[in-house]
């Protein structure tokens, strides 16, 4: 199952009423990858959407947080064939035929 481990520390209470910070972190499930950027310190990042969570939900993470290389495989062909897509001559449509002039007809000469 793809997940992501969060750098978040998760709130529990202790026996006596307080919070205490756990050192365990959160594990979150990403149901799909939905996008690819360079972030501000240069490294790749991935924006996801959460298995269980709303689209308001989704986020900017970078690679090295995630443990979801299927997903990354997948995204990256498909990225990569839409890419090849978009700029293949293949699909580019036929060039126009050349215009032919037109001739005027004052300009014609014909001998008799």
């Amino acid at each position: 199952m793809p997940k992501v481990k969060s750098k978040k520390k998760r709130a529990r209470e202790d026996g006596d009423g307080t919070a205490a910070t756990s050192s365990v972190p959160e594990v979150f499930t990403v149901q799909k990858i939905l996008d690819r950027r360079i972030g501000p310190r240069g490294g790749v990042e991935y924006f996801l959407k959460w298995e269980n969570y709303s689209e308001s939900e989704n986020t900017w993470e970078p690679e090295e947080n995630l443990d979801c290389p299927d997903l990354i495989q997948k995204y990256e062909l498909n990225r990569n064939a839409k890419a090849t897509a978009e700029t293949s001559p293949v699909h580019a449509p036929p060039p126009p035929p050349p215009k032919k002039k037109a001739v005027s007809e004052d300009k014609v000469h014909c001998m008799l």
